[in-house]
């Protein structure tokens, strides 16, 4: 900072006193804004090399993702996405958001998505699944709480297997009618209690009907109710199947504009057999 005065002007003592605080503290900001822009491009650079590089290609089923980190200003969350190709045809689809911000929640989630990869080849049900990932979170000494929704889909017979721990019930949109939200039972988030089991729930998802997994950065608003929002959401998205548009449509009605929270999106469709 430099200051200029008449010439033969001169600063008493208080006043060279106050600029020398003034020029401390705006040191002191601006180091820290620059430290916090670093770790918050850190923190998204980390999430994004942890995330699925593409979505697998799976015969007759159409996917489409989406990741919109926090704004900046805001550490990058632990929100997440996958899916996986199982034997018999099945796929396995994944959302989950580990509570907390910055590298540890990014790098916790690096770690449960390689967990649930090796559980899911190991052929465990939906409910055994999360239960096993709430030990290893226990095991591991990571209490982050996380929300979590793991599903197998089954092309064969349009079935939907599932076990929620704690996260948003995903959303069904079918080619005419209203898209509503499948009735899940919640759960306790994983990190709460390693003893708790969790039920797995099967539903029929109707020919040519699509699924919406979300995290909450998508619905969540301090100003509505939660129910409100995810009403809206179902009015957002009623009678759209197209997996892309329903995550445009999605991010564009729906997401925060001032993105303060991540979000991540999952959406699959199960195009009707050609007659």
């Amino acid at each position: 900072m430099t200051l200029a005065a008449p010439t033969g002007a001169t600063a008493d003592p208080a006043e060279r006193a106050f600029l020398r605080d003034l020029v401390d503290r705006a040191a002191v900001a601006l180091d820290n804004a620059a430290q916090y822009e670093r770790q918050h491009r850190i923190s998204v650079q980390l999430q994004r090399s942890l995330l699925p590089a593409a979505l697998p290609r799976f015969p007759g089923i159409e996917l489409a993702c989406r990741y919109r980190p926090g704004a900046a200003g805001q550490y990058a969350g632990g929100d997440w996405y996958d899916a996986l190709a199982l034997p018999g045809g099945r796929l396995a689809l994944v959302i989950g958001d580990v509570m907390g911000r910055g590298v540890p929640a990014a790098a916790l989630m690096g770690r449960l998505r390689t967990a649930i990869q090796a559980y899911t080849l190991e052929g465990l049900p939906a409910g055994p699944l999360l239960e096993r990932l709430s030990v290893f979170l226990d095991t591991a000494g990571r209490r982050r709480y996380t929300t979590l929704c793991y599903a197998v889909y089954d092309p064969a017979g349009h079935r939907l297997e599932l076990a929620n721990a704690g996260h948003l019930p995903p959303l069904l949109s079918s080619p005419s009618g209203r898209a509503r939200l499948l009735p899940v039972h919640h759960g306790l988030p994983l990190g709460v209690d390693a003893a708790f089991a969790y039920a797995g729930q099967t539903f029929s998802v109707p020919p040519g009907s699509s699924l919406l997994f979300y995290t909450d950065g998508l619905v969540e608003d301090r100003g509505r109710p939660l129910a409100d929002r995810l009403g809206a959401l179902c009015d957002a998205l009623s009678g759209c199947t197209d997996p892309e548009e329903l995550c445009e449509r999605a991010m564009s009605v729906m997401a925060p504009p001032d993105g303060g929270d991540d979000v991540a999106l999952l959406a699959l469709h199960h195009p009707r057999a050609a007659r």
